[in-house]
Order: C-alpha cells, then structure tokens, then sequence
C-alpha cells in the first residue's frame, strides 16, 4: 500500500483531530474530550504522531479501516481499527503512525479521559481494575495499556448518535455531554465487569484466536446467507463446539448471536439513510420476517424499529429548519 508522508503531532495538551482528516475536536469539561471523525479519503494517508503524558483513550470504529503502529519503551503494538472494534488504551511518551487506506467512508469516535476523571470514578474500586491501570491512584499519570472489548449495541448506537447530531449550539454541546458520559458510563461497566470475572472464561491462544478472527471475516461477507456452524467451522478448522466457545470468549457472545448483533446494526444503519421500509430491510439483513426484525430488534436496541425511524425523520426535520 503507497503511503502519504503527512506528519501530525500529537500531544495531551491541545490535541486536535489529524492533519488530512475531516472530524472535530470537542473539549466536553475538563479532563474530558472528544474526537469526531467523519471523512472520504481519496488516497493513502500515514500520519505520524508523538504523545508525552497521554490520557485513557476510548476508541469505536463505526466505518471504514485504519491502521495503527505504536512504539515506546515496552516495545511495540500494531493493530487495525475494524468496524466494531472498540479499545481502551493509554500509549504515553510514544510514537507512531495512523495510516488510513483510500475508502468511501471512515467514521470514528474517541473519548480522551484524564487522570482525574477516571480517578473520580473509580476512586472507591481501584482493587478492581487491570494492573496496568493501578498505576493511576499512585502516581497520578497512566501508564502503558492496551485492551480491546466488545462494542456493546448501546455503545454503538451512542457513537453514532453523537456523529449524527442535528442539533446547534446549547442544545448540541449538552447532547454531546450526555452522549459522551453515557459511553464513558458504559464502559466502566465494562471494565469492571471484566475484571471481576477473575478469568472464569476460557483462554483462547494464538493460533486458536486468529482462526475465530477469521471466521468471523467469513461470517460477515455474506451475513444475508452465512454458512452453518458445522461449515464455518470446518473452514477454519476447528471443532463448532470449541469456536462457539471462543466466539464468547472474544466476543462476549456465541456465533450466530454474533451475527444477529451485526445484522441488527447493519439494519439500524439502512435506516438511517431512509431508502427502505422496514419490511425491506428485515430482508435485506437475512431475517425471516418483520415480525422476527422487530422483536430483535427491540431486544437489542431497546427500541421498536418504527420509533427508531421515526426518531431519524425528525432528526431530519430539525436539520431542514
């Protein structure tokens, strides 16, 4: 892949959205940011960067791919920002690069959280979180972390919400507050729930998670008519039994309700652009009837699609105004 050579500086204090990228930088209270990407890119971009004491950075990627090559004094990271990818890290005094492929679309929200804000929320259950967090009731700062979660379907329809405000002013800023502290609510959830397991689930190696990974690439290229569990697994070669297990493990849900989940979001996002009917869109995304698409998706979203759609036209008409 040919690159651009397009160099931006990063750093906690002033941090903007990167250079070549369209998005917007919010400053939501203090110690509490949020970066806004929404751009089309005609070409390859690499964007290189430099942090020196970082924050906690919450990441969801909504659309398209982007590349991440990260280097410090605990070695090195390299990893790709996939749709449904949602990762909490924390690279300080590092350097590295964010390459974007040409591509219709990239879409992206990341929350920067401050020392004294995570503190003031985990203040009373700091004997819960991951080791490499600890450090932060210590010595103030936080240190080296990587981790990458499930994006939970309330997290998702957050996101987007926040890249499909139509609201000015006031109003906006408020709805971006709320929107932000309600992603920054839910992962905290997240984060203590998965240290309270106390590893109760399985591990999955390396070579054993790079085979769910790739079934799971199988599973969504054609998510209308995926294969049987029995199929896909015997692709990758693995027992179904033993992938559905990883499949939890990883995703936090078996296969198929893996599948549903996607289905479900790639149902929301058809009506956001308001093409479709409702009755064609529980087709369009592989469900057996209407009937079926609106009990899952109540189930999932916590919301019956016609109020979600209806939701979206009136979106839409405060935009026209």
């Amino acid at each position: 892949m040919q690159q651009g050579t397009e160099k931006a500086a990063m750093k906690v204090e002033g941090l903007q959205v990167p250079a070549g990228i369209e998005g917007q930088h919010v400053e939501i209270k203090p110690g509490l940011r949020l970066v806004i990407l929404d751009s089309r890119l005609r070409e390859d971009l690499c964007l290189h960067f430099e942090t020196e004491e970082a924050p906690y950075e919450l990441t969801y990627h909504l659309d398209g791919l982007m590349h991440y090559s990260v280097n410090n004094s605990k070695g090195g990271k390299s990893f790709w920002g996939k749709p449904g990818f949602n990762v909490a890290s924390s690279f300080p005094f590092s350097e590295g690069t964010m390459e974007f492929p040409a591509q219709d679309r990239v879409r992206a929200i990341a929350v920067h959280i401050e020392p004294q804000v995570f503190l003031s929320c985990l203040d009373d259950q700091s004997d819960l979180i991951a080791p490499e967090l600890a450090s932060v009731f210590e010595n103030g700062c936080f240190s080296h972390y990587f981790q990458p979660f499930g994006m939970l379907p309330s997290m998702s329809l957050a996101a987007n919400q926040i890249l499909e405000c139509p609201f000015h002013g006031s109003a906006r800023k408020l709805f971006l507050e709320s929107k932000t502290l309600e992603l920054l609510v839910l992962h905290l959830t997240q984060l203590l729930l998965k240290s309270s397991r106390k590893m109760s689930e399985p591990n999955v190696g390396r070579l054993d998670r790079t085979r769910i990974q790739k079934a799971r690439d199988y599973l969504l290229e054609d998510f209308q008519n995926p294969p049987s569990l029995f199929q896909l697994a015997s692709l990758v070669g693995m027992t179904h039994t033993k992938l559905n297990r990883g499949f939890k493990a990883i995703y936090g849900t078996t296969v198929f309700g893996y599948l549903r989940q996607h289905r479900l979001e790639q149902s929301r996002l058809m009506m956001e652009t308001a093409e479709m009917n409702i009755a064609e869109i529980a087709y369009a995304t592989g469900f057996s009837s209407p009937s079926h698409f609106a009990k899952a998706f109540l189930n999932h979203f916590g919301i019956q699609p016609s109020a979600y759609l209806k939701e979206i036209t009136q979106r839409r008409f405060i935009c026209l105004k």
